[in-house]
């Protein structure tokens, strides 16, 4: 059991498992005051599906803008004090501004919510007896608590991976784990809770077996039970890959291959958007030709890494491939457009679907020269010559251009859409095939061979 948890632990206490999760958001402030503000505020929506609560959460920061704190002094929130807006679920807009108005009364008196709790033996108390009176927070600490005492492992722990730990002078081995019904059912099943209420004893009870483990910090154990519950729902991410024995010339030849594709099916797409920019406004299309020149330079260095005697194979090659993956680029692109039309603000959903395309396909080209870069390595010094290939300066363009093409649109997250999700995995599954790739380099071959003996 110890080493299960510790393997889970390490594994999930990374910040790679948490770019959709309320904690993404509070990250992106600096300021103390601010942090703490989004803390609160991201906490007390975290309720309901993870993907929800993302984009209540992001919905919510960017009305409060750059500075959270500044809203608050501002009083800008009063907008909202009498209105039966949704905020998230059953809480209203009105909820939120009654938060808004007891942190600006904190902040009166407070430089930090921190000061509050100095003196107390019990966090989760005292934050309830703060905040009794808000929608969305408990009125007592009867219940587990679980978002409060989320909000403390945000701001308490201190190891500087997941957790932010700007709250330095309290005592992070009194923090009780973060508890909702999947992980008490989780303890359950593991024999380690015997309550059968989800109580506050239920968590405390939790908490006494996470300090048998890690006296000093128990609230640790939390990324355990995440890591329990996130591999039961996304079995296919933890599926163990088909291998296949190949050398490691193989092995280069192929992962060389894949970078070539990928990146010229970026360039591609970025230059199938030109025939739609003639109509475009002057910044649209001033971004736009900066996307353009830096793929007419990427093509040039690509021939050079192709070389000279390989160009024809490099063609058919990609002749290929373009068999297998097109329709699903189509697929893709088609997916995107159908999402964009249910958007408030975009007003050309086709043309659209084409920008954010080529911003998509070049992102994960990106991330395909680093992971093949970190395998021809092992094999090839000469594979050093794809690091030359940054095609990062291009992805910089195309978020640049996505972001001022979608200026006047809001809440877009392609992750809502089943249809983009599932178009981009057959997508990805074609590109992390060898098969296929090593099929379609011998037919390239065969081809060329072919070709010279006529």
């Amino acid at each position: 059991m110890t080493d299960k948890l510790q393997t889970l632990i390490e594994k999930y206490n990374n910040n790679c498992y948490f770019k959709q999760d309320p904690i993404s958001i509070v990250k992106r402030y600096k300021e103390l005051r601010d942090i703490e503000i989004a803390a609160i505020t991201c906490s007390t929506l975290s309720f309901g599906n993870r993907q929800q609560i993302y984009k209540a959460c992001k919905k919510t920061m960017d009305i409060m803008g750059n500075s959270p704190y500044k809203y608050l002094m501002d009083s800008k929130y009063l907008e909202y004090r009498n209105s039966d807006e949704c905020w998230y679920r059953m809480l209203k807009m009105r909820d939120f501004a009654i938060l808004c108005l007891r942190l600006k009364s904190i902040y009166a008196t407070y430089n930090s919510m921190e000061l509050l709790l100095l003196n107390s033996n019990d966090y989760v108390e005292t934050l309830t007896n703060i905040f009794n009176g808000c929608n969305g927070i408990p009125k007592d600490n009867k219940s587990a608590c679980k978002r409060l005492c989320l909000m403390l492992r945000w701001l308490v722990r201190q190891d500087g991976k997941v957790d932010i730990g700007i709250w330095k002078n309290l005592d992070q081995s009194k923090l009780l784990l973060p508890l909702d019904i999947h992980s008490l059912n989780t303890l359950r099943n593991l024999g380690v809770l015997m309550r059968k209420s989800n109580d506050r004893i239920a968590a405390i009870e939790a908490t006494q077996w996470a300090k048998s483990f890690y006296p000093n910090d128990p609230a640790i154990l939390d990324f355990f039970l995440f890591g329990e519950s996130y591999e039961r729902a996304h079995p296919e991410e933890f599926k163990e890959p088909e291998r296949i024995s190949m050398t490691n010339d193989q092995i280069l030849l192929v992962a060389t291959y894949i970078v070539i594709y990928v990146n010229e099916l970026a360039n591609v797409c970025v230059m199938d958007i030109k025939p739609s920019i003639a109509n475009k406004d002057k910044e649209t299309q001033k971004i736009y030709f900066a996307a353009f020149k830096r793929v007419k330079e990427y093509q040039s260095r690509m021939a050079k890494i192709a070389g000279d005697n390989a160009i024809g194979i490099y063609a058919s090659y990609c002749d290929a491939l373009d068999q297998e993956v097109l329709p699903i680029i189509e697929k893709y692109r088609m997916s995107i457009e159908k999402y964009l039309c249910d958007i408030e603000g975009v007003e050309n959903p086709y043309f659209l679907s084409m920008v954010e395309l080529a911003r998509s396909i070049t992102s994960y080209s990106v991330i395909a020269i680093s992971k093949r870069i970190a395998e021809c390595l092992k094999f090839d010094e000469n594979a050093v010559a794809l690091r030359g290939y940054k095609q990062s300066e291009l992805l910089k363009i195309l978020e640049e251009l996505c972001k001022w093409c979608f200026r006047k649109a809001s809440d877009i997250n392609y992750n809502e859409s089943e249809e983009c999700v599932n178009a981009y995995r057959e997508f990805d599954a074609i590109l992390t095939n060898p098969d296929i790739i090593s099929t379609c380099i011998i037919n390239a071959n065969e081809l060329e061979n072919d070709e010279s003996k006529n």
